[in-house]
């Protein structure tokens, strides 16, 4: 019953894990992207325009 419970223990915490990373990983992008985005739609708004 302990050899049971052991490796059930040893498979939750890997794929709580592997969950914890993705998420991470996914949120780390998310936070580049809108970062970037934000600093583009800055940069796009000091450019003066021209008017022909």
């Amino acid at each position: 019953m302990m050899m049971i419970l052991l490796w059930f223990k040893l498979g939750f915490a890997s794929t709580a894990a592997a969950t914890a990373q993705f998420s991470y990983k996914d949120l780390l992008l998310d936070r580049y992207t809108f970062s970037s985005q934000v600093l583009s739609s800055l940069d796009f708004a000091s450019t003066p325009f021209l008017w022909i």
